[in-house]
């Protein structure tokens, strides 16, 4: 495991070097072993990584937690997924009445699961009447059985949960094998937790940002020990300037894409939009990239390249980060700018 992004703490450090051991030792997650995904979810709560929220370090847990699901998004992306929207979800449980404070700390104990969903998503189809709400939302991806959703309905988070949440069907998609996504229907009453939906989403969009960092850096670090060890014209496929060129490049472009991921300001939400449409788009060009660096090789299964474009292109329609930009796009457009005196 190569680390491409800014300079590490000593803390830091240790994290990365947890991660490289557990990616070795755990193997991949998909829907076919659900066990094996809760217990991997279970294992990372318990070492209480990627919930960080109290972490007892120089005062900037935001990035700690970022660089965690980075990680878990190197070996784990649909599990990534499932962790950034638990931690944005948990922001708003947590500032809720007793009963969802109780239910947080169920979630952080691993005995619940709780996703953040968007309303004004593609994929939520849902009516409101007061505090009611009855409708569908086709794509949810909790990596585990789920107990409940925080609705961003506007500016409000809503809590729903058993018996408001119905029933439930499986989705298909092209990749985050493990991401047991599933389409959920809803009908009943919904609990407010106060207008917090900017603060969900910006969690959300930032850890799926961090999520994509994961992704990109996987599959550069792949297509690197690709290129180094296959031959061909004589020598390895480092010795051809294009190949370096693209490795070169790709690499560039995951080291921005990390830092930004993890200096980000969570307290901005048009930032945090800017910031998951940029790294999600980086991690289909970077997967891309590292597809064709395998040449015909990487289309086959035996060979990580193509997951890593699937779960790059799965990420970036789950987190809904075209939407995310579009946002960023009209902020940026509706800023007033000073003219600076010549």
């Amino acid at each position: 495991m190569t680390w491409r992004g800014p300079r590490l703490r000593a803390e830091e450090e240790a994290i990365v070097d947890l991660f490289a051991r557990l990616a070795g030792d755990r193997g991949q997650i998909n829907d076919g072993q659900p066990a094996v995904a809760d217990a991997l979810r279970a294992e990372l709560g318990g070492l209480g990584l990627w919930m960080i929220d109290d972490a007892e370090d120089d005062g900037n847990p935001q990035r700690v937690s970022q660089l965690v699901l980075s990680l878990i998004g190197r070996s784990w992306p649909a599990l990534g997924w499932a962790c950034a929207q638990t931690r944005a979800a948990l922001t708003a449980l947590d500032a809720g009445p007793t009963e969802a404070r109780e239910h947080a700390e169920a979630v952080r104990s691993g005995s619940q699961v709780v996703v953040a969903v968007d309303a004004a998503a593609m994929s939520v189809r849902l009516d409101r009447n007061d505090t009611s709400y009855v409708g569908t939302i086709h794509r949810v991806d909790p990596a585990s059985a789920l107990d409940s959703i925080v609705l961003l309905d506007g500016d409000e988070a809503v809590w729903l949960a058993s018996p408001t949440i119905q029933q439930s069907s499986p989705v298909r998609r092209s990749g985050l094998d493990g991401a047991r996504t599933v389409s959920v229907g809803i009908n009943g009453a919904g609990i407010s937790l106060g207008n917090l939906a900017d603060e969900v989403r910006s969690s959300a969009w930032l850890g799926a940002a961090a999520v994509a960092t994961g992704i990109a850096s996987a599959a550069v670090d792949q297509a690197v020990d690709y290129a180094r060890h296959r031959e061909q014209f004589g020598g390895p496929l480092t010795d051809l300037p294009v190949i370096r060129a693209t490795l070169q490049r790709q690499a560039a472009l995951v080291a921005s894409s990390v830092a930004a991921a993890l200096e980000a300001d969570a307290s901005d939400v048009s930032q945090a939009a800017g910031v998951l449409a940029t790294a999600c788009d980086a991690a289909v060009e970077v997967s891309a990239a590292a597809l064709q660096v395998h040449g015909g090789y990487g289309y086959l299964t035996e060979y990580p390249a193509e997951q890593w474009v699937r779960d790059s292109l799965s990420l970036r329609a789950a987190a809904d980060a075209m939407q995310a930009g579009i946002r960023a796009g009209r902020v940026l457009a509706q800023t007033n700018y000073q003219e600076v005196p010549a």
